[in-house]
């Protein structure tokens, strides 16, 4: 196979032959070229000649026939190809190769090779024909580098030196393009996520980039050309050109993880960026466990509730990231006698059944409003505990846990919500008895019948339930102008009789006279039992029903014996 001029190559080639055949081991000269005999072995002499930057051989076996054994190569390769590059699509998964052409004559092509570490291992990713000078490489993962080479062959395959090594990272992009008047170059390119530390926890959860382009004061500049947001992870969308120099686009991530987004300033007509700028943000995506509580009921008072629960990753690892913040959370869940009563009027605080205390490791959201101790923060376990302490009314809440993240935008900008536990109800219910005595707590001097229930109260005033082995006894002081029935009215027991009842028994009072004593105390009194035995520093009171005049009659009711437990116990 003959490569180069064939027509003129023949006839030196005969020619070398013959004279190899005739002066072996001598510089011979043919057709205007150096002839060396390179010597002989196993019986074969041998020669070279280069011509227009070929070089070609012949060579004769001893005493054969010259023209018979003749043989011609091309072993020169091509140079390398010049101006290699590398340039990213924006769809994120694509990159053009370019690179300026060749010029030898017997070119037969190139071969393009591609790696994802520089030091390989390559593989061939396309065989270019000779007039091609770029090619584009599709189906590329987003974010990954990839490392390019390139040789040039010719048409007896010979490979040239590689070019210079270049490499690309596929970004998704959108580009804002600037057609300004009075347009200039500017000096710096920012990027400004709106928030400094980006959280993105689900898709769709967008954030707004924005590009600034200014002179070396900072003042924006007047612009020509584009400026391309590109993200290594996630997609741009809706860019737009929002001032001189100023650009904005929106950043979605689509995968867990983090990664790299820029800002880029390309002028007119430019492929590479003149100005960049870069942010790295961070997918996350984070889960609160089951919320626990270590218990569902509690009295007045009392604080044997902790509630508890975990932080974790979508691997299920602790989450310990001092941006999580944890929100205990009170829901108001009245009792079905509390629901008859409606809404708060307006202006009104609805009850509180409950609050947080304890170490600072949570917070109490109470009407949407924040308070209570710091916000909790996860341990290095992704734990939060917070310990849920009864109120001194009874009443049903429900409680969960919310988890924000705190992206520090500024107080304009409060922490995102971005996950809530199930919910925990709690119930508060009145302690154990501690005081006895009458609802109402006084009755009206009327000369007629008065309804009152004997009533047992925790120490907070709530009428109590939990008797224990309490005892109680009632009795109408001597000298008192009244009886009283614990049947309806069927049996009347007159003064300084002692009779024993229950809590909640229900019977009449009858006034016969205005004599009363000082103390106007019209029932009082006995009660026995473990159950009275007072907590230190609370005392133990046997509440007297009392008469009221009718122009300064005090509160009846439940919240009448409050008001007097009140004051007696704080003056």
């Amino acid at each position: 196979m003959l490569g180069k001029k064939r027509g003129f190559l023949l006839p030196l080639i005969i020619t070398l032959a013959v004279a190899l055949a005739v002066w072996g081991g001598q510089r011979l000269t043919a057709v205007g070229q150096d002839v060396y005999d390179t010597g002989t072995a196993n019986g074969e002499t041998q020669a070279t000649a280069t011509v227009d930057g070929a070089t070609y051989g012949a060579e004769t076996a001893e005493g054969g026939t010259p023209g018979a054994e003749t043989v011609g190569e091309d072993v020169y390769p091509p140079s390398p190809p010049q101006g290699f590059r590398a340039i990213e699509g924006d769809t994120g998964h694509d990159a053009t190769l370019k690179w300026e052409p060749n010029t030898e004559p017997d070119l037969a092509g190139y071969q393009l090779y591609r790696a994802t570490h520089r030091g390989g291992p390559w593989e061939l990713v396309q065989i270019l024909a000779a007039g091609e000078t770029s090619f584009e490489d599709t189906r590329l993962t987003q974010g990954e580098r990839y490392y390019y080479y390139l040789v040039a062959l010719d048409t007896s395959g010979n490979a040239s030196e590689p070019a210079p090594t270049v490499s690309v990272r596929p970004r998704q992009a959108v580009r804002a393009q600037f057609e300004q008047r009075d347009a200039r170059t500017p000096v710096h390119l920012f990027i400004q996520p709106d928030c400094s530390a980006v959280f993105l926890n689900v898709r769709g959860d967008r954030i707004l980039v924005r590009a600034r382009a200014t002179d070396e004061n900072g003042d924006p500049v007047p612009l020509a050309g584009t400026i391309r947001f590109a993200a290594a992870f996630g997609r741009f969308r809706d860019p737009a050109v929002t001032g001189t120099g100023t650009a904005e686009a929106t950043f979605t991530a689509d995968q867990i993880g983090s990664g790299e987004i820029a800002v880029e300033y390309y002028p007119p007509g430019a492929e590479e960026p003149a100005l960049a700028d870069t942010a790295n943000v961070r997918a996350l995506e984070w889960h609160l466990s089951s919320l626990s509580a270590s218990g569902d009921e509690t009295t007045t008072g009392a604080n044997d509730i902790t509630l508890s629960v975990s932080v974790t990753d979508h691997n299920g690892r602790p989450v310990s990231d001092w941006q999580a913040q944890v929100v205990f959370e009170t829901l108001a869940s009245p009792d079905p006698a509390e629901k008859a009563k409606g809404k708060p009027e307006k202006g009104k605080i609805a009850h509180r059944f409950g609050r947080w205390q304890g170490r600072a490791h949570a917070n109490i959201v109470q009407n949407g409003r924040q308070s209570g101790v710091s916000a909790g923060r996860p341990d290095e376990n992704g734990q939060i505990e917070a310990r849920w302490v009864a109120s001194t009314v009874p009443g049903t809440t429900r409680v969960r846990v919310v988890l924000y993240y705190d992206d520090l935008r500024g107080p304009e900008s409060p922490p995102k919500r971005v996950a809530a536990s199930n919910v925990c109800t709690v119930k508060v219910v009145p302690g154990p008895v501690r005081y006895v005595g009458f609802d109402p707590a006084s009755v009206p001097v009327t000369g007629e019948k008065q309804t009152v229930t004997v009533r047992a109260f925790d120490a907070f005033g709530n009428p109590t339930d939990d008797w224990g082995d309490l005892k109680v006894c009632v009795q109408m002081p001597l000298s008192v102008p009244a009886a009283f029935s614990p049947d309806s009215g069927q049996t009347w027991y007159a003064p300084g009789v002692w009779v024993p009842v229950r809590p909640n028994d229900e019977f009449l009072v009858r006034l016969t006279g205005k004599d009363f004593p000082e103390d106007r105390c019209v029932l009082t009194t006995r009660a026995e039992g473990a159950s009275l035995k007072p907590p230190p520093g609370v005392p133990q009171v046997n509440l007297p029903l009392r008469i009221e005049e009718k122009e300064s009659q005090s509160e009846n009711g439940k919240r009448g014996a409050l008001a007097f437990i009140r004051n007696f116990l704080f003056g």
